[in-house]
């Protein structure tokens, strides 16, 4: 197994349960489910740090394998989560992009699997100020992987003419998408580049028109890549794994969203195996 596809293998886990935890501002700690096939799925709810609400959900249980690989708060106080479940574990022509929509308790209050050609995961997903959603994600046509956006109705449902892929042909895969001035979006992934995989942006419209896509901002590394965005006062923030002599390495990247020039990119330390995951905006700023 290569160095990406072991990342990748242990990004998305291992087990025959799709698990959605969300803590709603507290770690759900000691929380584990039963190891057996079939039977009621695992799940419950309790009060956190600060008397904060917590409840956790497994979805599919002892049915198939699965994860929900990117997950936001939506304005009526629920989640939105993406990913994917997987028919055959290994074979990633079964893969089906599950969307779910959950109220502020875990209750699900609609859930897609949407099946596209050659197999598909899920990354990200973003909720769209006019509503509905757009999901970011990998499919396998061909044995390629190829980046894609799909937009989604508030139901769930797919829009026509949607998905829409990236890349220009070379392999490639969308890790995180954001939504930005009310009628568009920034994705971030990988790119292969002259035979080197490079962290890769897009800023599309809203019909997923690219209005730039750059793929100069180094290589990444393991299967990592771009694998977070946040918006921080007018500007974006990715987050990801950049590759050197030494190993992989957590980065930061700012940069501009009319065009995806980087204004600033910082590493954090070669070591092997380090990678970034996750980025987020804290009070009173950075």
């Amino acid at each position: 197994m290569s160095a990406r596809a072991a990342s990748l293998a242990s990004r998305r886990g291992a087990g025959l349960a799709l698990a959605l935890v969300l803590c709603a501002l507290a770690a759900c700690a000691g929380k584990k489910g039963g190891d057996q096939a079939g039977g009621e799925a695992p799940g419950g709810s309790g009060t956190g740090a600060n008397g904060v609400p917590v409840f956790w959900r497994v979805l599919g249980y002892g049915q198939v394998l699965g994860s929900i690989l990117g997950v936001q708060q939506t304005a009526d106080g629920g989640w939105i989560g993406a990913g994917y479940q997987q028919q055959r574990p290994g074979d990633r022509s079964t893969s089906t992009v599950h969307v779910l929509k959950v109220d502020a308790q875990g209750n699900v209050a609609w859930e897609r699997k949407i099946p596209l050609a050659g197999g598909a995961e899920g990354h990200g997903v973003a909720e769209l100020e006019g509503g509905g959603y757009i999901v970011a994600g990998s499919s396998h046509l061909a044995g390629t992987e190829t980046a894609f956006l799909l937009r989604l109705g508030a139901d769930g449902a797919p829009l026509a003419g949607w998905p829409r892929t990236y890349g220009g042909g070379s392999r490639s895969g969308a890790y995180a998408v954001l939504a930005v001035g009310g009628s568009g979006f920034v994705a971030a992934g990988y790119r292969t580049v002259d035979g080197h995989e490079s962290v890769w942006a897009l800023g599309a419209d809203a019909d997923g028109d690219p209005l730039w896509e750059r793929s100069d901002y180094g290589d990444s590394c393991g299967g990592e890549h771009g694998t977070a965005l946040a918006a921080v006062d007018g500007d974006l923030v990715v987050a990801g794994s950049t590759g050197g002599p030494t190993g992989c390495a957590p980065f930061l990247m700012q940069l501009s969203p009319s065009d995806g020039a980087a204004a600033w990119h910082r590493v954090y330390g070669w070591t092997a195996g380090a990678v970034g995951r996750g980025v987020a905006t804290i009070p009173g700023g950075g």
